[in-house]
């Protein structure tokens, strides 16, 4: 009797419970080869040049820092509508403003599709549809030039590229292969090949050319 009743009981937990067993074996099979999919997808996948996900330690959408300078007065505001930082220190920003207010000179905006901003360097790396524009001042017309990528340097407070570049003011207009603009004298030098001339001038501002 014990014996019909166990087989009894036995044959009801089977009937019972043994779907349920299946479909939750199918399901870690299913899991499992997944995971072995993905994995193996991953492993043969090449890491995009400018990617390190793993090396992500802080996002947000929308920022703005203002920089002061050795006398405490703002002398960079920097704006983005989405910042990356990775643990190497270095931050990836995206349609990023840098606003330059030295003191006794005109505000330069310079703008990018993109920049790479360094902890370590304190050098914002301008790419993509580079534009600067400074305001007018008493004595000359706005200043407008673009380039592929300029560099920034928050601490000597130099703006430069070694990309080809178009600079206008009034009716001047100037062209070069690289340039170094200094925000607090107004010092401009340019360069090019050799041989290449620099027509126009820029008021109130020294231009030489770069060896």
């Amino acid at each position: 009797m014990d014996k019909m009743t166990s087989f009894s009981r036995w044959r009801y937990w089977l009937r019972f419970h043994l779907p349920n067993v299946l479909y939750l074996l199918i399901l870690l099979a299913v899991a499992a080869g997944s995971y072995w999919w993905i994995t193996k997808d991953n492993a043969n996948a090449k890491p995009s040049k400018d990617s390190h996900p793993e090396l992500v330690d802080a996002f947000t959408s929308g920022m703005q820092i203002n920089r002061t300078g050795k006398n405490g007065a703002v002398a960079y505001v920097i704006t983005a509508k989405e910042v990356v930082h990775y643990g190497d220190k270095n931050a990836e920003l995206k349609d990023v403003t840098v606003v330059a207010t030295p003191i006794g000179q005109p505000v330069s905006t310079s703008r990018a599709d993109k920049a790479i901003w360094s902890d370590t360097t304190h050098v914002i790396e301008l790419s993509g549809n580079v534009v600067m524009d400074r305001l007018t001042t008493p004595e000359a017309p706005p200043l407008h030039l673009t380039t592929d990528a300029m560099s920034i340097g928050l601490y000597n407070n130099i703006a430069s590229s070694d990309l080809p570049f178009v600079m206008t003011q009034g009716d001047d207009s100037i062209t070069g292969r690289r340039f170094r603009y200094d925000y607090a004298s107004r010092n401009i030098i340019m360069g090019g090949k050799t041989g290449d001339r620099v027509k126009g001038m820029l008021h109130n501002a020294k231009i030489g050319h770069a060896k």
